[in-house]
């Protein structure tokens, strides 16, 4: 297994080469609130920064991939490296277009709608016909009321 700075070394990095400024306390900046599409009035941004060591930090993605013990390691590496020279895959979904003829469905809104107005007429009719016995029944008692009254 190779160490840190056997890899460093590899790449032609010298571990003792690399000096570490100290931290420096952030300096207090007042707050200005978040504006889209406001640069900053840094010329220098982190963005920058990690461009000037996009090939440093690659080459150590790729030692990674090739030397680290653990296998979901190095896979997760290597889906990395692809990833960024070939971009992300896309994944694609099959989707179905259903051309649906609404005619269909009109024509047996139309047919349930004349077939509810048929019963509703047939359940009038037989309302109808139902007061018209209640009325001819009505004037038969009051005849025969009518009667028993004079013969008495």
């Amino acid at each position: 297994m190779s160490s840190d700075a056997d890899i460093l070394r590899e790449l032609g990095l010298e571990l003792d080469a690399v000096e570490v400024p100290p931290p420096t306390p952030p300096e207090k900046k007042p707050y200005l609130p978040s504006i889209p599409g406001r640069q900053s009035k840094d010329p220098f941004t982190l963005q920058q920064l990690a461009k000037q060591h996009t090939e440093e930090a690659f080459k150590v993605l790729l030692e990674v991939m090739r030397h680290a013990e653990d296998d979901s390691t190095r896979l997760e590496a290597a889906k990395q490296v692809l990833d960024r020279g070939w971009g992300k895959p896309t994944q694609h979904q099959k989707t179905e277009t259903v051309n649906f003829d609404f005619s269909v469905i009109e024509t047996k809104l139309l047919e349930h709608q004349d077939e509810m107005a048929r019963k509703m007429m047939e359940a009038k009719e037989v309302e109808d016909a139902n007061l018209r016995y209640i009325v001819e029944d009505a004037e038969v008692l009051e005849d025969l009321t009518s009667r028993s009254e004079t013969v008495l």
